[in-house]
């Protein structure tokens, strides 16, 4: 990694060197002599060391989510005594874990060298420019902007925790040149700038984790916000595509041409499988269901389904384990959240089911927002296809996301368990 005296981190308004970061790095590194290096996201400005330190000692680095429950974190630690000194596995990072059990990604130093080289050519990064980094250090999306940023010589802004004010605060105090943020920051964002354009240093604002509504794309546009839509987990090291810019022709799901080096192919179900050199080793706790993993000619299928477009962009439609099948027609439930976020009235929408025992899936939206859900039935009616309409609509304070903003599935479930149909 980048050992100069350009400055790598700003933190609680302290500018750190590259210099300073691999010292400070090689002294965090020391306090763990022969141990496994694992570590919960506690200070910020030590994570960062850690990661400085452990990629110069040729040293695995588990970063571990401290808000996971224990049983899972004991779970996910179980295994790592396997990952010996002698392996090539730099960063081994748990999944969302949104639908099951999280699995412990290990990514080796050619895999994250290969990721950072094809993010750095998707979305230039130079000495000089500025990348605010909002995301949590225990998941990729935070992780990688740290590699991205030592390959190109640029400086990573790190904020302590997203809180909207302050981070538009840093935005206009500091020339920030790129942020990352998953949709909802960007709607916090967006109300705490007041819908304003942000300063013209900011070049790029990679969004990604979670579906980007067309309401929220058209809110951000309208102001002047460079949203680059990507897409990516943290079995590919992050990005696997990104689109650059959009206008008011993008449609929910484009996240443009994967990066140079991924190839991508549509299998079975209409899965996408991805297949390159920043594509994972494997997975720490292996064989969690059949399926997981690399296959023998090293291709990884994801868990979601997508269409490939006729100039090779990427649509993504949704996570395989969330479709609903009503009536025999299947149905993603991102595209109904797309269209439902268009509904006058509609803050924030996520779709989940319930069962009959005729129609099989029954769509259910969970929406924020102002009006009443005999409202959004009766929009829903206006504008949606029959299969995609909801036939139940339920106003809740807020909707459950988990900690990168996705919606939680399991959560909807269980919310909307107990809720009367509207009359």
């Amino acid at each position: 990694m980048n050992n100069s005296n350009a400055i790598a981190l700003i933190h609680s308004g302290r500018a750190v060197s590259y210099a300073t970061l691999h010292a400070r790095g090689r002294e965090v590194m020391a306090s763990y002599g022969d141990a496994q290096v694992v570590v919960g996201e506690t200070n910020r400005l030590d994570m960062v060391s850690l990661v400085h330190g452990a990629w110069a000692a040729k040293r695995a680095l588990f970063a571990l989510d401290p808000t996971l429950p224990r049983p899972l974190r004991e779970a996910l630690l179980a295994p790592v005594a396997t990952t010996t000194a002698a392996t090539d596995v730099r960063l081994i990072v748990a999944t969302t874990g949104s639908t099951g059990t999280p699995k412990a990604v290990m990514l080796s130093e050619a895999n994250i060298s290969a990721a950072v080289a094809a993010s750095n050519v998707r979305i230039p990064l130079h000495p000089g420019d500025i990348w605010l980094n909002p995301l949590p250090l225990s998941h990729i999306g935070g992780l990688s902007i740290l590699y991205r940023a030592a390959a190109a010589g640029a400086t990573v802004l790190l904020a302590e925790r997203f809180e909207a004010d302050h981070v538009w605060a840093e935005i206009n105090a500091h020339p920030v040149s790129h942020i990352s943020v998953v949709p909802a920051m960007l709607a916090q964002l967006l109300d705490a700038a007041g819908d304003r354009p942000p300063p013209p240093a900011l070049r790029v604002v990679l969004t990604g984790g979670a579906a980007l509504s067309p309401a929220l794309a058209g809110r951000a546009l309208a102001a002047g916000w460079p949203l680059a839509p990507t897409y990516g987990m943290s079995e590919t090291g992050s990005q696997l595509a990104t689109l650059m810019t959009i206008d008011d022709t993008w449609r929910p799901g484009q996240v443009g041409r994967p990066l140079d080096s991924f190839e991508v192919a549509l299998v079975g179900d209409g899965r996408l499988a991805v297949r390159g050199p920043a594509v994972m080793c494997g997975y720490l706790n292996a064989d969690l269901r059949p399926g997981d993993g690399l296959d023998e000619n090293g291709w990884f299928k994801t868990g979601d389904v997508a269409r490939v477009e006729a100039d090779g962009t990427l649509s993504i439609l949704g996570r395989a384990d969330d479709v609903l099948i009503s009536g025999g027609v299947t149905l993603h439930p991102t595209a109904i959240e797309a269209a439902l976020s268009n509904c006058p009235g509609v803050e924030g929408v996520a779709v989940t089911a319930t069962q009959d025992p005729t129609w099989g899936d029954v769509v259910v939206a969970l929406y924020v927002g102002t009006i009443a859900p005999a409202q959004v039935l009766a929009w829903a009616r206006e504008n949606l296809a029959g299969s995609y309409r909801p036939r139940q609509a339920v106003q809740v304070d807020e909707l459950p996301l988990n900690r990168l903003g996705k919606s939680d599935r399991r959560a909807l479930k269980k919310l909307i368990e107990g809720h009367k149909p509207a009359p």
